[in-house]
């Protein structure tokens, strides 16, 4: 049996990069509205999970502006991005603040935070196929 899907690399080669980029970028309201201190504006754990939301609408959203051909793969990617970012966030602060909280402090906690923010991306990525009616 044959699959109609194109292998993954060449699926990553013909994904859109600048929304991917621009996705990712707005991923970091999280992370840093948590270093700015915005994280307690309206409680924990209520702040967080709003930003997660929202930033969950708005890459949906976008990913559906103009409807990408594979948002699967788009959302995964940016929530791997996203992963990857927040480690590197994580990295700058411990660096600029010496409080080695972050992640590099833990390697164990590297893979879960790649792992569940991949997840993340692929059921936004569910739900933008769903909106495209896919």
């Amino acid at each position: 049996m044959t699959s109609s899907r194109p292998p993954f690399a060449r699926r990553l080669r013909t994904l859109n990069w600048p929304l991917v980029v621009l996705l990712v970028l707005l991923a970091l309201a999280r992370p840093l509205a948590s270093v700015a201190g915005l994280g307690d504006v309206l409680g924990r754990p209520l702040t967080p999970w709003l930003l997660i939301g929202a930033v969950s609408v708005v890459w949906v959203l976008l990913t559906n502006r103009r409807p990408e051909p594979d948002p699967m793969t788009t959302l995964t990617v940016t929530g791997l991005g996203h992963g990857l970012s927040v480690i590197l966030v994580g990295a700058v602060h411990s660096l600029a603040t010496g409080d080695w909280q972050a992640p590099l402090e833990q390697p164990l906690s590297l893979a879960p935070i790649l792992v569940v923010s991949a997840g993340w991306g692929a059921l936004c990525g569910l739900a933008a196929r769903a909106r495209q009616g896919r």
